[in-house]
């Protein structure tokens, strides 16, 4: 979805425009428009893989001899099992792009949340719009998602699952990664296991399950900002052979990264959550497991900050500010400001909305990221027979929000945001899974269902401060009231067919029906006069294919290619006089893929690399239609479609047991072939479109270096990397508010694990260079007279400690 949106108080959605050059080495870095552009990004790239592998070169070299006495298992990359496909497969046999990360490795790497793995895996960007991940994550693989989560009637196009249960909404305690068995990430469309909002393609997240061993772990986290991070994990068998229990809790607080001069103690962005996990595991029987895992989370935090990027003289937003005793310029940072002039802020905290809002309702001047999720889930395996197996996976999740904002970054009363959220969903979803043919067929059959219920209480005030003066400002501030209802049937198969032992054919297909209702209350905020009312509703139905064929050239070397086809919700966004509800109409892409996958030199090299091309339709935008009185009203319609082509590729290498080098390199080039029409009632150019939140060019390079294992002395690891991302759009202004230049962002970490590693003791720097760098952007100029942005978290460093029995 990509909704082209210049409204105060509401993100833009935009794709980013380019398209692939055609020589040389220039075909790396995808044209964005400027050679000189193209020729940073691939000096960058350049860069970051030439550091690591000279590095991994240099260190493999000195530790030749260490290396000499070790054989080629012991130094070669342990194979990964993956359940992406509803089955046990070796990742290097799976017929799919997929990125996996278990616990060891986000350990490595000092991943923590959902966010880090942005870092890590190309073509892939994982961002809390907001600053907070409980006002919802945007999630873009492949360039395909939707930004404005931060509204529940957005449904993310990226699919999220925990323990095989699906989240219709990508936000909460899901983001703060702990305890788990692995991270899995789908490129490219899941139509047919993981069904809707698997356009751009698919998260597992798989929590680590009890068993019988007794064992218990905890870590410790203090750095800058007054971080004090703490986690811990204890499982037991509570019935030998047969019922096992673990449970596992966390807590992030730290004080906020920007100094509120306005109001003293409020810092932004500070964080205060703590989450709680439990699950029992029950083998019944020799044929029969039961998993529930029960989680709970909890937050009462400052909310993020957006700062003045922009104001012009003369308007409304300066107006407001002279009114309120400050110079107009005052507060403007600049879309490219330094570390220093962050240091400070100046936030009213909503105090102009909340003086609007009745007693208990509004923000009152207090800042608040504050919520509550809790989630269930019962997993019910039974071995039918020697090769067939049915699963149940139920799922509940309940959640409660409430967040008050400050958009403007001054203490006077520009712009001002409350929101008041809560709802529930219920997804239960049957697999039966077998083997047929002499086991030379595998086949997964299945049906899933969702109930989900939603109420949303958002407020908006814009300058009313002025409103005394200037009446018509009374109508651009508004509050609305929003329950809605969903409703999701789907059936689905998945076939495997092995023709030769070299030779696979892979087919599914699923068959969905979702509805929607929307009721919705519209009034004006400073004086609760309701000017709307009205309810919506509709279906819609999908079939998603796809198709593929296998092939294994040897036990080192696996080409793999694709046809499939993935949908987006259709859905409702917000009233407009004269049109009532919008609605549109679900998303469609196909993908078509091709991929190898190779492991050399005794498996300490793995190489694996797809290349893909995606026809999307019936894309989402703000488009211009006549009002019955002939008036252009902007309204969202499914007026776009576009083509994406690209490739990602993954590197591991082990020169030695000591040395390890991870690197990734995504490649777009995605351009609109249509996009909507304009105020004037003409087609908006295609090639002014940009894709939101998604650049062209995604590199990462990790190398970590172990000194050689001393059973005395224990082991010392040091690790950096870089993560590089091309030009990234947030609008379609094309102005200097519109976008954040090329950057990188460097990592860095000092780990001694004592000897036989029961304690180790980790330095860490994230954002070593303290890069400033954008988030998001709302360009308002042309309106009410300023731009707003948000920027990513400064340099933070600290120590990490681990203790494991």
């Amino acid at each position: 979805m990509y909704l082209l949106n210049n409204e105060p108080g509401r993100s833009h959605l935009s794709p980013a425009r380019v398209t692939f050059s055609r020589r040389g080495l220039e075909a790396l870095a995808f044209q964005s428009g400027m050679a000189g552009r193209r020729s940073r990004d691939l000096r960058t790239i350049l860069a970051l893989f030439n550091v690591s592998f000279l590095l991994a070169v240099g260190v493999s070299s000195s530790q030749a001899n260490t290396a000499s006495g070790i054989d080629g298992d012991e130094q070669g990359i342990s194979e990964v099992v993956v359940t992406s496909r509803r089955i046990e497969e070796n990742l290097q046999t799976t017929g799919a792009s997929i990125e996996v990360f278990s616990q060891s490795k986000l350990d490595e790497l000092g991943v923590t949340s959902l966010t880090d793995l942005t870092d890590y895996a190309p073509n892939v960007i994982i961002e809390a719009k907001s600053g907070s991940s409980s006002l919802g994550l945007t999630i873009k693989i492949r360039g395909i998602g939707v930004s404005d989560v931060d509204y529940l009637y957005s449904d993310p196009s990226v699919a999220l699952y925990i323990d095989g249960v699906f989240q219709p909404r990508a936000q909460g305690v899901q983001s703060d990664l702990f305890d788990l068995d692995r991270v899995e990430i789908l490129r490219g469309p899941q139509g047919t296991l993981y069904g809707k909002n698997s356009l751009g393609g698919a998260i597992n997240i798989i929590t680590r399950k009890p068993d019988e061993a007794s064992a218990a772990a905890t870590e410790v986290t203090v750095g800058n900002y007054g971080e004090l991070n703490y986690s811990a994990r204890a499982n037991t068998a509570l019935i030998d052979h047969s019922f096992f229990a673990s449970v596992s809790f966390l807590s992030v607080d730290h004080n906020g990264y920007y100094n509120n001069v306005y109001e003293s103690g409020l810092n932004p962005s500070s964080a205060d959550r703590q989450a709680i996990r439990g699950a029992v595991r029950w083998i019944a029987t020799d044929s029969v497991t039961l998993d529930l895992v029960s989680d709970y989370s909890h937050q009462r935090e400052t909310a993020p900050s957006w700062r003045l990027e922009a104001i012009a003289p003369g308007s409304l937003a300066a107006t407001a500010l002279e009114a309120a005793g400050y110079n107009s310029n005052m507060f403007v940072v600049g879309p490219n400001p330094s570390p220093t002039q962050l240091q400070n802020v100046a936030l009213d905290y909503g105090a102009g909305v909340g003086a609007f809002l009745t007693a208990g309702a509004g923000a009152r001047g207090r800042s608040a990221d504050d919520a509550t999720f809790a989630d269930q889930s019962l997993i019910v395996s039974a071995d039918l027979a020697p090769s067939m197996t049915l699963k149940s996976v139920t799922g509940y999740r309940t959640f409660d929000k409430f967040a008050a904002q400050d958009l403007d970054g001054t203490p006077a009363s520009i712009a001002n945001s409350v929101n008041d959220d809560d709802g529930h969903a219920l997804t239960s979803e049957i697999q039966l899974n077998t083997r047929l043919l002499n086991d030379r067929l595998n086949a997964v059959f299945g049906v899933f269902a969702l109930w989900e219920n939603l109420y949303e209480d958002q407020a908006n005030d814009f300058l009313l401060g002025l409103a005394a003066d200037s009446p018509a400002l009374m109508g651009i501030s508004r509050r609305q009231v929003r329950s809605m209802k969903n409703e999701s049937l789907a059936g689905y198969s998945h076939l495997i067919y092995s023709i030769t032992d070299s030779l696979r054919a892979t087919a599914g297909i699923r068959c969905s029906w979702e509805r929607k209702e929307d009721h919705e209350v519209d009034s004006a905020l400073a004086t609760s006069t309701v000017t709307g009312d009205i309810t919506a509703g509709k279906s819609w139905d999908s079939s998603t294919p796809q198709v593929g064929v296998e092939y294994s050239f040897s036990d080192h070397a696996f080409l793999y290619t694709t046809l499939s086809k993935g949908y987006a919700s259709g859905g409702f966004s917000s009233t407009i006089a004269g049109f009532g509800i919008q609605q549109y109409n679900p998303e469609s892409l196909w993908n078509y893929e091709g991929g190898i996958k190779t492991d050399l030199f005794e498996r300490r090299l793995l190489l694996n690399a797809s290349i893909f091309f995606m026809d999307y339709s019936n894309i989402v935008v703000q488009s211009f239609e006549a009002s019955d009185n002939g008036t252009p009203v902007n309204v969202y319609s499914n007026a776009g479609k576009a083509h994406v082509r690209g490739m990602d590729a993954d590197v591991e290498w082990h020169p030695v047991m000591a040395v390890s080098l991870n690197a990734g390199l995504g490649l777009l080039s995605q351009e609109f072939v249509r996009f909507g029409i304009g105020a004037g009632g003409l087609p908006i150019p295609a090639a002014s479109a940009h894709f939101f939140d998604s650049p062209s060019v995604t590199a990462n390079s990790t190398i970590r270096y172990r000194l050689p294992v001393n059973e005395m002395y224990g082991i010392l690891a040091i690790e950096g990397g870089g993560s590089y991302k091309s030009r990234t759009y947030f609008d379609n202004l094309d102005s200097i508010t519109s976008s954040q230049s090329p950057y990188t962002i460097y990592n860095s970490s000092l780990t001694y694990s004592f000897p036989h590693e029961h304690l180790s003791v980790s330095l860490f720097g994230d954002n070593i260079t303290n890069k400033v760098y954008l988030l998001r952007t709302v360009n308002a100029l042309s309106s009410l007279g300023f731009a707003i942005a948000q920027f990513g978290p400064p340099l933070t460093y600290g120590a990490r400690f681990r203790y494991a029995l």
